[in-house]
């Protein structure tokens, strides 16, 4: 009984190694095949670039992060990004 109680907690450790091991092989090559197609068509260089110039604008006069916000500046709308 205890022979068949080893063999079977064995089978099942080795079970679960072999599940994991294959699990951790398809995040890795799903993770180096980069972004989704569609997302690269949409996000360019020169978008991107015109986003930093519109935020690093003096209109936004040169809040960093933590610092208290100007009631009167301009509000960067969500619906653009």
């Amino acid at each position: 009984m205890k022979r068949l109680v080893l063999l079977l907690s064995a089978t099942l450790i080795i079970s679960l190694l072999a599940l994991a091991g294959a699990a951790q092989k398809s995040a890795r090559k799903s993770a180096a095949s980069g972004p989704p197609k569609s997302a690269t068509d949409v996000i360019t260089a020169g978008g991107v670039m015109s986003h930093i110039k519109v935020l690093a604008s003096d209109e936004y006069e040169g809040r960093g992060p933590g610092t208290r916000e100007n009631p009167s500046r301009p509000v960067w709308p969500v619906t653009t990004v």
